[in-house]
């Protein structure tokens, strides 16, 4: 059964005053420059210094990549704030938009992870280890993963139309009749919300190896820690 935009966001809440949306819309604006910038430089500094290209760099590029993609579709959201009356385009960006920030928010998790589970296999495991897993074999098909997972669960259940997709109508258009044309950020059915589940289940299941690996190194060296008279 599906879940109604009138039932996630409620039309009756008050919309941004027009002061607010352009603040709101210049923020975007200047996020999504910095984004750019900042992430770019950090790919720009891997592609060019070989000291940098580690196997957890891989994965900081790679989530440099998808912050980069995030900020480029920031335009679409400033364009929706500053349009005062009528939605200057089709629904098809709102869509394509509201797709790729999930995919990418998506990918930011699942690299998160990898970077999680590569430190806690370098502090835990031998050299030898470390080296066999993270070659560049393995490193092309996690990267691969992380876009790939995400992309299949954005796309398959909206090719089932188990989903919609588009942009937040409350917040990002005043007009009522034009809120009614946008639909709500998603629609999720059941068992959408169970695969959200499954997805934050594994994020947190890596992040606890790396917890783990904290845990396991400050033991081994706290036989060695001098500790002060008064402590």
């Amino acid at each position: 059964m599906f879940i109604n935009a009138t039932d996630l966001i409620p039309l009756e809440v008050s919309p941004l005053t027009n002061i607010e949306r352009i603040i709101l819309a210049v923020l975007c604006a200047v996020v999504a420059v910095c984004g750019i910038l900042g992430n770019g430089l950090v790919i720009l500094a891997v592609w060019f210094s070989r000291r940098l290209r580690t196997a957890t760099n891989v994965y900081v590029v790679n989530l440099s990549l998808a912050d980069i993609v995030t900020c480029l579709s920031v335009p679409i959201y400033v364009m929706a704030l500053m349009s005062w009356e009528t939605w200057p385009g089709s629904e098809l960006p709102c869509t394509l938009v509201a797709a790729l920030s999930m995919i990418c928010v998506g990918c930011s998790q699942f690299t998160l992870a990898g970077i999680a589970l590569n430190r806690y296999v370098l502090v835990t495991k031998a050299r030898d280890v470390y080296t066999s897993l993270y070659c560049r074999r393995n490193l092309v098909i996690s990267t691969i993963c992380t876009w790939l997972i995400p992309i299949l669960a954005v796309t398959l259940p909206s090719c089932l139309e188990l989903v919609t997709w588009a942009l937040t109508p409350s917040i990002l258009v005043a007009d009522q009749n034009i809120r009614n044309h946008i639909h709500t950020t998603l629609s999720w059915p059941s068992y959408c919300t169970h695969c959200r589940l499954a997805r934050s289940s594994y994020v947190t299941l890596k992040y606890s190896f790396s917890l783990n690996a904290i845990v396991k190194t400050w033991r081994r060296q706290l036989p060695n820690i001098q500790l002060h008279p008064w402590q």
